[in-house]
């Protein structure tokens, strides 16, 4: 307990990811299944293989929501709101991810309003109750994101190998998750570093950011 007493902004962000939690879950089995949702499902049902298979033939989707979708559903089933918990799952755990790349970018209080602001975001609430992969999709970024700026920001942690394969794997799902990721995921990245090192320059080359 004493590393909470030295950190108090968790208590904030314990109570901030419990709430996106809340909005993310709250009658999530409610609204019946679309025609997207049902594709998903579809594909999940079948064997891993077939599942590609499938794929390749009529989506344009690369196949790692459905792959791990297909296990999810082996557990929990294939009903609308335990398929749809999957991507509240993964909506739930951006939240954490999201604040813990923040604070190293910029202050711990503004990291904690980022953090608030994505939990009640309308947009990310909805797509985490879509049996779709874009929740999957804002998690692996979030999760590029706080290994970068591990990166970045903590010179200690720059030759790290764990931190270097995180960034390196968070990289690759998100890739294998949506399409677009192949161009937009390198684009950002660079784009963040490239930001990066132009304010260490105007900061005179040092990072007061917390490790």
């Amino acid at each position: 307990m004493d590393w909470l007493r030295r950190n108090p902004a968790y208590w904030g962000l314990a109570m901030i990811t419990l709430l996106g939690a809340f909005l993310r879950f709250y009658t999530i089995g409610v609204k019946t299944i679309w025609l997207d949702e049902a594709f998903s499902i579809w594909v999940a049902d079948h064997s891993l293989l077939s599942g590609w298979s499938w794929l390749i033939r009529i989506d344009q989707h690369p196949p790692l929501y459905y792959s791990l979708l297909h296990f999810w559903q082996i557990i929990f089933g294939d009903e609308q709101g335990n398929v749809r918990a999957f991507s509240a799952l993964c909506s739930t755990l951006t939240i954490p991810f999201f604040y813990s790349a923040s604070r190293r970018w910029i202050d711990t209080r503004t990291a904690l309003i980022a953090a608030f602001l994505l939990a009640i975001s309308p947009i990310h609430v909805r797509y985490a109750q879509e049996a779709r992969m874009y929740a999957l999709l804002t998690l692996g970024v979030a999760i590029a994101l706080y290994f970068l700026a591990r990166l970045l920001f903590d010179p200690r942690q720059r030759r790290a190998r764990l931190v270097l394969i995180g960034l390196a794997t968070a990289e690759a799902a998100v890739m294998l998750t949506h399409n677009t990721a192949t161009v937009f995921v390198p684009l950002a990245l660079n784009g963040a570093i490239g930001g990066a090192q132009r304010w260490k320059y105007t900061q005179g080359g040092a990072s007061s950011f917390p490790a």
